[in-house]
């Protein structure tokens, strides 16, 4: 009987401390464990944060892409719309008559192109210009290049080559005039720019006869 007495007694006191253990388990954080949370938590954070900015840089890229996009596209529009209703082509240097005189250019190219618009007349005074300028942007001018108007914008997109091959504008041949244009260039600063190569082929409406 004794002996029972004493093991209930030892079976308190072992479960009394087990429930004053457990109390002081839950009472709070022990200061390993604030460490590994903390730890985590940065990491945690980190990867967060990479993935924000990651997520801001493809952003301003796909803005910077669409500004490059929409400006490109408006000014090659606006040359094809002019082109192909145009006549008398004339790639390069003036030759003859002058402006005048259509001329081909179909393999080396030239960086400035001349042609009568569609209302047009023999007088060299209203023919369209399209070079690229000093500055990096795509002009064009409708007084025989008295004046130039920028197509594309100055600070957004940087044209770097403009090229225009000319052929089929000779009276002596036989083709449909025909021109391709080839525009190569970056938009951004330098550690973030976006290039584009763009070409584009555009033939005369009129029939050649």
């Amino acid at each position: 009987m004794y002996i029972l007495k004493q093991k209930e007694k030892v079976y308190s006191e072992q479960k009394k401390n087990s429930r004053s253990f457990l109390l002081s388990r839950t009472g709070g954080f022990t200061l390993v464990e604030m460490i590994v949370a903390v730890f985590v938590f940065s990491i945690v954070m980190l990867a967060a944060t990479g993935a924000l900015f990651s997520m801001l840089e493809a952003n301003r890229k796909a803005q910077t892409i669409k500004t490059v996009v929409n400006n490109l596209n408006f000014a090659l529009e606006s040359m094809t719309r002019s082109i192909r209703v145009g006549g008398t082509y004339h790639c390069g240097s003036a030759v003859g008559n002058g402006w005048n005189t259509p001329r081909n250019c179909p393999t080396n190219g030239s960086t400035y192109f001349i042609f009568e618009g569609v209302n047009g007349t023999d007088d060299p005074s209203d023919q369209i210009h399209y070079q690229l300028n000093n500055a990096g942007r795509i002009v064009r001018s409708t007084d025989n290049g008295a004046t130039f108007i920028g197509l594309t914008a100055p600070d957004e997109v940087v044209v770097e080559e403009l090229s225009f091959f000319v052929s089929g504008a000779e009276d002596t041949d036989t083709e449909q005039p025909r021109v391709l244009i080839i525009v190569r260039g970056y938009a951004g600063v330098e550690e973030k720019r976006v290039e584009f190569n763009l070409q584009t082929l555009i033939a005369q409406r009129a029939i050649d006869r």
